[in-house]
Order: structure tokens, then C-alpha cells, then sequence
């Protein structure tokens, strides 16, 4: 990719970002070149998103320790203080490490990136040079050893505030739990990966290790804190969906119902600030932005409905109507037309709903393929007929096309609920 694409898309995912209501983003490995992309359009003045950027270990690293961590580059939008490591890989691609063996796969226990030693030097390095740490750790085997190896390299040159990260700490033991909590480790645990993985996780792992697996209550109560996000561009990078995943447990088609073991959820309040001032402490930013509070960065969304008690299904189908960075306006919805939200995406119909007398229309049959029903028009009668399950349902057209979307949703067994201010509609169960 040449220098002026990367750039052009560095702009294209600002705009996406800014559309979701996000104001910070966290950059978890860029490279030297990278980086410095990143400073030309700040220069220019296109860059607007703040970037708490970690650098790739390695020679990316070791050019930094010459020179030092880059804080608040380009009025608080720029920071360069963390170096991220990996150990492991992925639970679904049992890459992750274990410390005993996979419950689907007998005698493997997944890969290891270094060994004891080798991974003491680099966090070692890491610390000597001044810059935070952050290590990719999936597996319990994964997370025990950075765990021990944060503690050794703390306990011999301790550090009042170091605000050590764990990315991801999907899979770790009871014990391990309440050391990060003992050290100060802050782990950042995507809320979403427990509802991309209920599926296949307690295959992987059983059911004794699930209990320590995505984790966040037990987390919570040993006093820590977790900083959540994306992972994207592994997941959706939708901020609503990772706060619905958190509050619920559930996939954002609303299974199971009760969600998946639910004893684990946060609560609402838990969840957005896991978003906000908790994401702003594992930067070390939480003194400036992370809460409206006076003197801090200008920083908002203005959202389309009431995060606290809409009901916890719609919470995935949330929609900014304006973003704010640094008491400027970076974004605005178009409310031109009505936006059908299902299962946290917006449908994509050929052409626009119709608003008329109240009542918003939709195009049949991008409806009902997104909503997976078979369907069949009656030219004659201008009806569609649409199988659901054991029996048909009769529904009346308009101009052949449309159909009126409430009425032809409930009569499928969704909810609808109607949000005035993004003139919008979230359909669910």
C-alpha cells in the first residue's frame, strides 16, 4: 500500500469512529513509520481522533527507548508510552496457552511466544526505558506468566504507578485474578470476545477453567478495574455492542436468553465506565478526559436514547447523533431518513424507508432477508405472504414493494421501539 492510501485510510477510519461516537481510539501496535504518518496528519490538520498509540516490541521498541515515550503530542491527541508484547495466540484457534490441555483436543496445551527468560528481558527492557507495558495474554498459562514476570520485574525496581495492562485475560486461574488485582495489573478484557466465543469456549477449555474465563464480576470484586473496547478490527468496532455484550452476556441476537453465564455481567454503570474513565486510567489520561468534568478535554457523544434505562436489547442499536472532540464538532447524524437497526446493524435497503402519516415503510424484501423469513408476493391481492415456522402470515403491500415495518415485524414476533432523535427504529425480540 503506498503512503498517500495509508493515510487516505487512517481518514476513512476516523470518519467510521467518530460515526460511532468515539473520541479516543486505542492503536494497539504501530511501528515507527506508522507512527510518524500519524504526525503528518496531525501536522495537517486531518488527524482530530486522539491516539494512545502502543509501539510493537522489537526494533519499533528499541527506536523508542532512545528517545524516550511521546505524551500529548499535538494538544492531547497523540501519546506514545506503551510497548506491547504477545505470548500467546487465540482459544479458537487453540493457539492460546494452557496450562493443562485443551478439553477438544487431548495432549495439546496451545503455543507459548517466549520463554521465561526471554520474556523477563523485553518487559525488563521495557521498564528500564520508562514506557507502560502491555501484553497480549488469552490463555491461563499465558496470563501466569505475566503476571509472574510483572511482579518480579515490580518487585525489583518498583514503580508507584505503573499501570501494567494484561490485553485480554481471557482464560486465567482464581488465584491469578486476585494477583493482578494484589499488583496493580489492569486487565483489558473485550466485553464482546465472551459472546463471539460462548460457542466453542467451554469446549476449549471445560468446565472447571470457564469459571475463571471472561471473567468480569469476578474481576470487579477483588476491587480492580477493567478497561474494555473493540479488539477491532477482530471484532465490530461499534463501542453499543461491547456495552450490550457486557450488561447482557448474550449474542446480539439475543441468545441465550438470560444470558451466558450471567452471574459474570456488568452493570450498566460498570460497563460505561469500563468505556470511559477506566479506558482513560489504563492510558494514564484519566486527569483530562474520560468524564464531563470541568477542566477536562471537551470530549463527548450525544447519544439517541437513555444508556441507563433504555430496555438492555436496544442498547446494542444506540446511535450517535453528535460527536464532539475538543469542543468541536466532528460529526453529525443524517436524519434525512428513517435508519432500521437489527441486531445492532443498520439494514441496508435498495431504496430509502418512507415515512407516511406516522407510519415507515420498507422495502419487502430487504426486510425479510434480513430478518432470514421466506417470503412470496401476491400481484393480485398486493400481499406478501411470509412463512413463519408452522404457519403463513398475511401481510398488506404498499405499491408492491413496501410494507409497513411495525406491523410486519410484530407480526414475526419482534418488538419495536421507536427513537424520535435519530428518527430510528431498533427491532428485537
Amino acid at each position: 500500500m503506498t503512503e498517500e492510501r495509508k493515510k487516505e485510510a487512517l481518514l476513512l477510519a476516523q470518519e467510521e469512529l467518530f460515526s460511532y461516537g468515539l473520541t479516543t481510539s486505542m492503536d494497539a501496535g504501530s511501528g515507527v513509520e506508522d507512527i510518524q504518518q500519524m504526525k503528518d496528519l496531525y501536522e495537517s490538520g486531518d488527524l482530530k481522533i486522539r491516539l494512545y498509540v502502543m509501539v510493537d516490541s522489537g526494533p519499533d521498541a528499541e527506536a523508542y527507548y532512545e528517545k524516550g515515550p511521546e505524551v500529548g503530542l499535538y494538544d492531547n491527541r497523540l501519546t506514545m508510552n506503551c510497548i506491547k508484547f504477545y505470548t500467546d495466540g487465540s482459544l479458537g484457534a487453540r493457539s492460546a496457552w494452557m496450562l493443562e490441555e485443551y478439553s477438544d483436543r487431548a495432549g495439546h496445551f496451545g503455543n507459548s511466544r517466549h520463554t521465561y527468560d526471554e520474556f523477563y528481558e523485553l518487559i525488563k527492557a521495557a521498564r528500564d526505558n520508562g514506557f507502560q507495558v502491555a501484553t497480549h495474554a488469552i490463555g491461563d498459562a499465558a496470563n501466569k506468566q505475566v503476571v509472574d514476570i510483572y511482579e518480579k520485574v515490580l518487585s525489583e525496581n518498583p514503580l508507584e504507578d505503573h499501570r501494567y495492562r494484561i490485553e485480554h485475560f481471557q482464560v486465567a486461574t482464581l488465584e491469578d485474578i486476585q494477583r493482578i488485582a494484589d499488583l496493580g495489573i489492569i486487565p483489558a478484557m473485550q466485553s464482546v470476545h465472551a459472546t463471539s466465543d460462548k460457542n466453542m469456549a467451554e469446549d476449549r477449555v471445560g468446565s472447571e477453567r470457564i469459571k475463571g474465563a471472561y471473567a468480569w464480576r469476578k474481576v470487579l470484586n477483588t476491587g480492580n478495574i477493567i478497561v474494555n473496547g473493540s479488539d477491532a478490527n477482530v471484532e465490530l468496532v461499534n463501542p453499543y455492542h461491547g456495552l450490550y455484550a457486557a450488561v447482557t452476556r448474550a449474542g446480539r441476537d439475543g441468545e441465550p436468553v438470560g444470558g451466558w453465564y450471567p452471574e459474570e455481567c456488568m452493570t450498566r454503570e460498570e460497563a460505561l465506565r469500563s468505556f470511559t474513565i477506566w479506558a482513560a486510567y489504563g492510558q494514564f489520561e484519566d486527569k483530562i478526559k474520560g468524564s464531563l468534568e470541568e477542566g477536562k478535554l471537551a470530549d463527548f457523544v450525544v447519544i439517541d436514547r437513555d444508556y441507563m434505562t433504555c430496555p438492555s436489547s436496544d442498547i446494542k442499536d444506540i446511535l450517535p447523533l453528535t460527536t464532539v472532540v475538543g469542543g468541536e464538532v466532528v460529526y453529525t447524524k443524517d436524519n434525512s431518513n428513517v435508519t432500521v437497526v437489527f441486531q445492532g446493524d443498520k439494514m441496508v435497503f435498495d431504496s430509502a424507508p418512507v415515512l407516511e402519516n406516522g407510519t415507515t415503510y420498507v422495502l419487502a424484501k430487504n426486510l425479510f432477508v434480513s430478518l432470514g423469513v421466506e417470503f412470496t408476493y401476491d400481484e393480485v391481492n398486493n400481499k406478501y405472504y411470509v412463512n413463519n415456522g408452522s404457519s403463513k402470515i398475511e401481510i398488506d403491500a404498499k405499491d408492491g414493494v413496501y410494507v409497513p415495518l411495525r406491523a410486519a415485524a410484530e407480526s414475526l414476533g419482534y418488538k419495536i421501539n421507536w427513537y424520535q432523535s435519530s428518527m430510528s427504529v431498533s427491532i428485537g425480540k
